[in-house]
């Protein structure tokens, strides 16, 4: 099989998020006149930054009605814990696309972390230093984060809280959330390093990180449009109806697509799957066809294609009115493991509690 059942016409880049944190400590020459008190360095400023412990690294989710010192909004809100090296953290206000009160982590006892606050970090002081204790649940869809103490209040509000795990930008798989519109997508992914796609309005693309595994891959989208002519250069997108077996007819039309279907039920709701293989005898000459792309006709990085051979698995939901269809790539391509995948998908209005 290809590396990629669902190739994207034009490649996703993962959105990396690196926050650069440079601490300056200087230390003026005494003079003659100087008192003989020696200057005092602010907490914290003299230390060193150390990594965070790498169980939570990468972003968790919460959702507030306000954020004293910071945000009167109601809004999602993320904590981001530098997934390259545990060496950063800030808060992004998700409702405004805002980032803030930039951290970056101290040495810490076992079960501790120790933050503190960069430069220029909104609504704390540089070198305000906070203590938190952190647990995360066994099936690791929670931490939480509990305040010992914190110079800045404004970041003692924000981070004192149950987070939830989101499989956004860099995470370590298993249990977690699909950010975007809502509802929140709940699902279960092997226990590796997968990385979440920029892949446009109402779709996710959430793929395996490191070469050294073999690939796997899960897409997600809301609301997808079709195409009237995929084999062609101009392949005409148009919205599908939100029909699970009307999408299974279109599914089945698709050029060289071959289907086996099974009627499931998926969070609740009555759905159907697919083994999906394409013939090795092609039909398409003009160029890669496409299966289906994101509501929004100008978003060309969410969209996706298939080749000669290729050979997934898809699943396909209504959910108040609006079409939801998955697919998964595994490694083995084992029929159990997208069954896995696909009956762990659950949606939630509102982020889940323990």
């Amino acid at each position: 099989m290809n590396q990629s059942a669902f190739r994207a016409a034009i490649a996703t880049t993962v959105v990396l998020v690196v926050v650069a944190c440079t601490v300056s400590n200087q230390q003026g020459a005494a003079s003659s006149t100087s008192s003989p008190t020696p200057t005092q360095t602010p907490a914290g400023l003299a230390e060193v930054i150390e990594p965070m412990p790498d169980a939570i690294w990468g972003d968790w989710h919460a959702e507030v009605d306000r954020l004293d010192g910071v945000t009167s909004v109601a809004q999602p809100i993320r904590v981001s814990f530098n997934w390259q090296d545990g060496r950063a953290a800030w808060v992004q206000l998700d409702g405004e696309g805002r980032q803030l009160l930039q951290s970056s982590p101290l040495a810490a006892p076992a079960g501790e972390i120790r933050l503190r606050a960069d430069a220029g970090s909104a609504a704390c002081t540089a070198g305000d230093v906070g203590r938190y204790r952190w647990t995360r649940s066994s099936d690791g869809i929670f931490l939480t984060l509990e305040l010992i103490e914190d110079a800045c209040s404004a970041r003692g509000s924000a981070l004192a809280r149950t987070w939830v795990h989101s499989l956004s930008a860099v995470s370590d798989g298993g249990l977690g959330v699909i950010p975007g519109p809502k509802p929140w997508i709940q699902v279960t992914l092997p226990h590796e390093r997968f990385a979440m796609g920029s892949a446009g309005t109402g779709a996710a693309h959430i793929k395996s990180f490191d070469s050294s595994v073999p690939f796997k891959a899960l897409i997600a989208v809301k609301d997808p449009m079709g195409y009237r002519a995929p084999c062609e250069l101009d392949q005409q997108p148009f919205a599908l109806e939100p029909d699970i077996r009307a999408f299974r007819d279109y599914a089945s039309r698709l050029p060289g697509v071959k289907l086996r279907e099974h009627a499931t039920s998926i969070g609740g709701l009555d759905a159907l799957t697919f083994e999906v293989e394409v013939s090795a005898g092609f039909p398409c000459t003009t160029g890669e066809p496409g299966i289906f792309r994101s509501s929004v006709p100008t978003e060309s990085n969410a969209k996706w294609g298939y080749g000669p051979g290729d050979r997934w698995f898809m699943a396909t939901l209504v959910r108040d009115s609006s079409l939801y269809v998955f697919t998964w790539e595994g490694a083995t391509e084992e029929a159990a493991d997208a069954g896995a995948i696909f009956g762990s998908i659950r949606f939630f209005d509102k982020l889940p509690s323990p």
